[in-house]
């Protein structure tokens, strides 16, 4: 799986450098994001103006698969993206020329946020009964399901009994109601959401397991786009740095916001630990 997803990058790393134009000095940026609370920082620098304060127009956009976010970069379709750390080490292993622009996120092992959930009547309580069952999760090779397949590893199961099925946050409670998964690896709001509706049930928290915390997520960028715009990456992290205070301050409000732009009921956003 993983020599197919460097040959996948490697592939889309020539073809956008014989296809798409230099990068050049922009005015915009195009954030690319998942549908997930990790982003709140970048949500409130948004919707607090700290970005346009700047005078940096920032668009988000979402896209629902973290392993989308390579080829994006690369196509210029998005100048920067909110990339796990297992996906940016994939593609710049593949061959693209991907650096970090400002940090992203840590998951404390006490976080409650990143769960194995399970729907009802699936039998699953332990990691042996995910032995010949289907699990979503938001791409292979990103870092729920690297922490999923670890997890297994370490109760003594072969990932490779378990049938993986790529869908992004937004999919997985309509996967779970329809049947067409046994679980999912998720995460905050999907995960409040799908509680709430009483679908199914948590098996196991995914960070807890870890002896360390560990890093989720980065905004990156590509280096020409990076080494073309200093000065807007600059005003990019300044913004990200007042919008994560934001967040910490005004936790309430923050949550309205991950509302806003993960497309989740704020009822559910509202119960987000």
């Amino acid at each position: 799986m993983k020599s197919k997803l460097l040959a996948f990058l490697a592939s889309v790393a020539l073809a956008t450098s014989l296809c798409s134009t230099p990068a050049v000095a922009q005015t915009k940026i195009v954030l690319g994001h998942v549908a997930t609370s990790e982003i709140a920082g970048a949500f409130a620098a948004d919707a607090e103006g700290y970005f346009k304060q700047t005078g940096l127009p920032v668009e988000m956009q979402l896209i629902p698969l973290n392993p989308s976010m390579p080829p994006a970069l690369q196509s210029n379709a998005v100048q920067i993206a909110t990339i796990t750390s297992t996906t940016f080490m994939q593609a710049v292993d593949g061959g693209l020329d991907l650096v970090i622009v400002a940090e992203g996120s840590v998951g404390a092992k006490s976080s409650k946020n990143f769960a194995a959930f399970a729907k009802n009547g699936s039998g699953i309580q332990k990691a042996q009964d995910f032995v010949g069952k289907k699990v979503g999760v938001p791409g292979v090779g990103a870092i729920l399901q690297v922490w999923f397949r670890k997890w297994l590893t370490i109760n003594g199961v072969d990932p490779k009994r378990v049938t993986f099925v790529e869908s992004g946050f937004p999919q997985h409670a309509d996967l779970i109601r329809g049947g067409s998964v046994d679980a999912v690896i998720t995460a905050e709001p999907i995960l409040g959401r799908m509680l709430d509706s009483n679908l199914g049930y948590v098996v196991t928290p995914m960070v807890s397991n870890f002896d360390r915390p560990l890093p989720i997520f980065y905004y990156v960028s590509t280096r020409a786009y990076a080494n073309a715009n200093p000065e807007l990456i600059a005003k990019f992290r300044d913004s990200l740095k007042k919008g994560i205070a934001f967040a910490e301050s005004n936790p309430e409000r923050t949550k309205g916001y991950i509302a806003k732009y993960t497309g989740m009921p704020s009822e559910v956003a509202s119960k987000i630990p």
